[in-house]
């Protein structure tokens, strides 16, 4: 037989139901703890280890890996090192781990146990821990189907019998409590989990990385997720769930001989793969209609299950390579789903299907499914097709499900406990499993994938426990996708989870009084307090936040201004910073306690400070990104025809767009602005050499969401500048225009902008867009300025050899997205006080080699206008010019004044000589000279604004002229500088 059908059945026989009954597992095994009166089994006498810990020759690795973990927390206990031994030496407590057997003679059957299921039992003075364990398997792996009963029950052992407890990896979140003496009754004891599904997912969500630290010191990421599913008690069934169309190769099998199997778009172009604006497009969207197509799926299914090579479908993924992708595909299972994002196909025969509503949709889709896996049943090919209700075909179809399908539904999970929506869903879940006869399995989204907020930490192990303990009689497991910007943010959900997945009847409030008072002794209640509020800040104020809309009461994140001023507001920091101080007084005298005190206040809530710190500079940057918005002079009229050849527009100030992620711009882009009663004006000029190859959707209508996605520029306008609502206008470059009005928790593309706009193109050089937007159409203005945002993107077909785009997204902006917290200030009024620094952009060309404007360096000066923050340039100092210097010709005596400026530095290294690295010193020109920077800056910087205040001295260039100078001394590497300002300060 075929080894990979050896495989299908041998998995399918330790699953707990009758064949050809629908995939539906259960507990079987009992679950059963007996004890004896009598503690006359010792482990330790006088703090010293009677016991020793055995593992037979005979066991495969996985054993061998269970008994070492053993001895290596004993050891701990020991405070010695225990070796584990082939036999028992007879002259002491043998623990007898893996030893089947062992098992044998005792009449255990571990044929039938439940799968992750372990016994324990003392035999004699001995205790066997034993459970079904993979022969084969590297123990080092973390997943896959890897059996590790013997394992597990290793983990029963020490949490119930020694009090350990497995809160996150290492020695902080590990406790192991000191026994002087401890000796065991008999025991009999069997387990396995109620859930055959428990998975998670905690990687590191990398688009929130600000500088946060993920991990934690003591131990590698890698092996703290490693170590943290193993003590969770994962299961070791993988059942693959998701978008298995996507890992197909599909895009580079078919998108040349066969495009009709992709999804038709409005402008003929199929959606396969060439034309990329989500991660998921990469990978094509469907013709659902297609039954060629769905012939060729069938047969890929076929031949996987039949334990076939890739190679045998031709499947060849993105990488050139040929095989079956293991996270969509593991025997007996293979994943039937749509990519992520699905896109509906515009031909005639999957719109009639679509524009019937979700329903329609829905039933759709899993017709399509469902009759491949009708057709492997009826074929007689062993196996289970698995699919998901998810997005628009997360409704109960009005299609015959074959009991070759396992289903699993799409869920928000523990975060919307709160919500209203919460009984609507628990409802669908109900009514699927009435659909189907029989249990299903959820993916959940406690993730901030679903709520992309940085530096706040998100424990919430009470909605945790009752969300799946609510859903136990209708589930046989989950996914609980969670990932996070910090891994210690959810470590309790992960550790409650754990524990309800393997028994749901556990009591959560008594697992976190024990964790409370395991980790923190004394301070355990001031520690209530502190992970209640953070679970009530989380849950209740965060993403369970309701606001009324036109549509009714949604729920909304709140914006950065709610978060750092209402929830987690100066006082509230505060009164929770006195919270640590009582605590740890109260552990003074208990250094266990106090250290796992000090690193939760340094690695979790120390996070929430250094968020809070970040915040408070961003404000400041914020309010300094403002620039002036003149008026059309009187005498002045702006025509609508793309030209900008009118003199107000000459004289308008220019700012210049700078890339969403990282530093370099590609193509310069450049805004002007300008005013009158009536009106708002803007102009984009997009620098653009292929402009015969720019990408859009030929068909695209008016007030279409996805203007975004062509070659467009957007345009972001709050008029009453209270950074809770604004006006949204995307243009791409044929004048096709979507506009919004955004209000938390509405987008409403019935507002109408009145904007009128010409756009025209300069072949191999640029295009641009001439826009009026009528102020009457917005809020009236409060006040003497606005708040805007400038975007950008391009979206081009390079010709072969061109290379590609790296740089697609431009704004003006210091955030790297649109929320209107970020947005700039657009002044009526020029800001006041005289500048003594000239030209702080940069903005003159070179002369003489050594000088822009009034700036001079000592051989040679760097205008780079590719690398800037606002003004289309920056200074930079290198290896060929490390120093430069502004005279101050205004500068008065004993005057204070404000020096800012943006600085970043990429690899400066220090010499050995002292001063080494970047700073700058300020010469009064009286003998008496600054160096406000303290120690020297060096390494790698992100673009970073400095301010500082200073008074001058007495005399003030009565010696020589005042100056500044800026200087990369004895040190290698790069330093640049921009927007550089000197200003009198106000009283």
């Amino acid at each position: 037989m075929n080894m990979r059908l050896i495989c299908i059945v041998s998995l399918l026989g330790c699953l707990c139901f009758a064949a050809g009954e629908r995939f539906n597992p259960r507990p079987i095994s009992p679950r059963y703890c007996k004890l004896g009166q009598e503690l006359t089994i010792p482990l330790l006498k006088d703090g010293k280890l009677v016991c020793e810990v055995v593992s037979s020759p005979k066991n495969s690795r996985v054993a061998k890996h269970a008994a070492q973990e053993l001895a290596d927390t004993l050891s701990v206990l020991a405070g010695s090192e225990i070796t584990v031994l082939p036999a028992p030496s007879g002259k002491a407590t043998a623990l007898l781990v893996g030893d089947r057997e062992m098992a044998a003679q005792q009449n255990i059957d571990l044929e039938n146990l439940d799968r992750d299921g372990f016994y324990i039992r003392s035999v004699g003075t001995s205790i066997l821990i034993v459970g079904n364990d993979d022969p084969k398997a590297n123990p080092a792996s973390p997943g896959g189907n890897i059996q590790r009963g013997s394992l597990y029950g290793v983990f029963e052992f020490l949490e119930r019998f020694l009090g350990v407890r497995y809160y996150f990896p290492g020695d902080i979140g590990t406790i192991i409590p000191r026994h002087h003496d401890l000796s065991l009754p008999s025991i009999d004891l069997c387990d396995r989990p109620d859930n055959q599904v428990r998975t998670t997912y905690d990687i590191q969500l990398k688009s929130l990385d600000q500088g946060q630290s993920w991990g934690y010191p003591g131990i590698e990421p890698k092996d703290m997720r490693r170590l943290s599913h193993l003590r969770m008690r994962l299961s070791t069934l993988a059942i693959p769930s998701c978008h298995g169309f996507a890992g197909l190769g599909l895009v580079q099998r078919f998108a040349k001989t066969r495009p009709d199997f992709f999804a038709l778009k409005p402008d003929g172009s199929r959606h396969d793969g060439s034309y990329v604006t989500r991660p998921s497009d990469a990978d094509g969207h469907l013709c659902f209609s297609n039954q060629d197509l769905k012939e060729e799926i069938y047969l890929d299914a076929a031949a996987f299950l039949q334990g076939k090579p890739a190679s045998d479908r031709n499947i060849i993924m993105p990488n050139g390579k040929s095989y079956w992708s293991w996270s969509r595909f593991s025997l007996p299972f293979f994943n039937l789903m749509p990519n992520d994002c699905m896109y509906r196909c515009v031909c005639p025969d999957c719109q009639k299907h679509y524009s019937q509503g979700d329903q329609g949709t829905s039933n759709f889709i899993w017709r399509f499914k469902t009759d491949i896996a009708r057709k492997i049943k009826e074929n007689n090919i062993p196996g289970y097709l698995t699919m998901m209700a998810y997005e628009a075909y997360r409704l109960i179809p009005d299609v015959d499900i074959p009991d070759n399908c396992i289903v699993m539904l799409a869920t928000t999970g523990p975060w919307a406990e709160l919500q209203a929506r919460q009984a609507e869903r628990d409802q669908l879940l109900r009514d699927w499993n009435e659909k189907l006869q029989a249990k299903t399995y959820l993916w959940t989204y406690p993730t901030k994938c679903s709520a992309r907020l940085p530096w706040l930490p998100n424990p919430t192990p009470r909605s945790v426990a009752s969300f799946f303990q609510r859903q136990a009689p209708y589930i046989f497991g989950a996914f609980f996708e969670s990932e996070n910007d910090v891994w210690l943010f959810g470590y309790l959900n992960q550790y409650v989870f754990g524990k309800i997945m393997w028994d749901t009847t556990t009591d959560v409030e008594a697992l976190l009084a024990e964790h409370h008072r395991l980790m923190f002794g004394e301070a355990a209640p001031m520690m209530a307090d502190f992970y209640d509020r953070l679970e009530k800040h989380w849950l209740r104020d965060i993403v369970s936040n309701t606001v009324d809309t036109s549509e009714g009461p949604k729920t909304v994140l709140p914006s950065e201004y709610e978060i750092w001023n209402k929830i987690y507001s100066s006082q509230e920091v505060e009164s929770i910073n006195q919270l640590f101080s009582q605590a740890e007084k109260a552990v003074a005298a208990n250094p266990d306690a106090a250290r796992r005190l000090a690193f939760i206040k340094e690695n979790l809530w120390g996070v929430v400070l250094q968020g809070r710190e970040l915040y408070e500079k961003k404000r400041s940057d914020r309010d300094a990104w403002q620039v002036y918005l003149p008026e059309v002079p009187a005498d002045s009229k702006i025509s609508i025809d793309g030209e900008l050849n009118e003199p107000a527009w000459q004289a308008a100030q220019v700012i210049h767009l700078i890339p969403r992620q990282g530093d370099r711009i590609e193509v310069s882009t450049r805004v002007r602005m300008l005013r009158d009663a009536e009106n708002f004006y803007f102009a984009y000029e997009c620098d653009e050499p292929y402009t015969d190859t720019l990408l859009i959707d030929a068909d695209r209508q008016p007030d279409d969401p996805n203007v975004w996605q062509d070659n467009s520029v957007e345009l972001f306008l709050d008029t009453q500048a209270k950074r809770q609502e604004y006006y949204q206008c995307m243009i791409n470059h044929n004048g096709v225009v979507a506009d919004l009005h955004i209000t938390p928790g509405l987008h409403d593309y019935a507002w109408n902008s009145g904007l009128e706009v010409k756009t025209a193109i300069v072949p191999q050089q640029s295009w641009r867009a001439e826009i009026r937007i009528p102020r009457s159409s917005m809020a009236p203005v409060q006040g003497k300025r606005i708040l805007a945002n400038f975007t950008r993107l391009r979206s081009v077909k390079v010709p072969d050899g061109g290379g590609s785009i790296k740089v697609p997204y431009y704004n003006w902006c210091l955030l790297p997205t649109n929320l209107v917290e970020g947005f700039g200030g657009l002044h009526f009024e020029p800001v006041t006080g005289q500048d003594l620094i000239r030209d702080g952009e940069f903005a003159a060309a070179v002369t003489g080699r050594r000088f822009i404007g009034p700036w001079a360096a000592h051989k040679s000066i760097n205008r780079d206008t590719e690398v800037f923050r606002s003004g289309g340039s920056s200074l930079r100092l290198d290896d060929n010019s490390s120093e430069v210097t502004h005279y101050l010709s205004t500068l008065k005596s004993k005057t204070t004044y404000t020096l800012s400026y943006y600085v970043k530095l990429d690899q400066v290294q220090k010499s050995g000589n002292e001063p080494s690295g970047f700073y700058f010193r300020f010469d009064d020109g009286n003998g008496q000279v600054r160096y406000p920077i303290g120690s020297p800056m060096h390494g790698t910087i992100p673009w970073t604004r400095q301010e500082m205040t200073f008074t001058t001295s007495d005399n003030v260039g009565s010696r020589t002229q005042p100056y500044i100078c800026f200087t990369r001394r004895n040190a290698t590497g790069m330093v640049w500088l921009d927007c550089v300002s000197l200003r009198e300060s106000k009283p």
